[in-house]
């Protein structure tokens, strides 16, 4: 199940949960008030060597 960041529409307190994507919005842990999911930056992982040489290669300089 991902992490989601909801805020506080009251309190504007952040928190993090973790839930379904069909689940209702958790209500707020500090005032127990309605909640909006916040959009996060994505995460990429990128593993290996060749995503720098491939793409990004010039002729004056050869990846190894």
């Amino acid at each position: 199940m991902p992490i989601f960041d909801f805020s506080c529409l009251s309190c504007h307190y952040v928190f993090e949960r973790i839930c379904g994507l069909e689940q209702d919005y958790p209500p707020c842990p500090i005032c127990g008030g309605e909640t909006d999911k916040i959009m996060g930056a994505p995460v990429a992982h990128f593993k290996g060597k060749g995503f720098h040489c491939t793409d990004y290669n010039s002729k004056k300089r050869a990846c190894k």
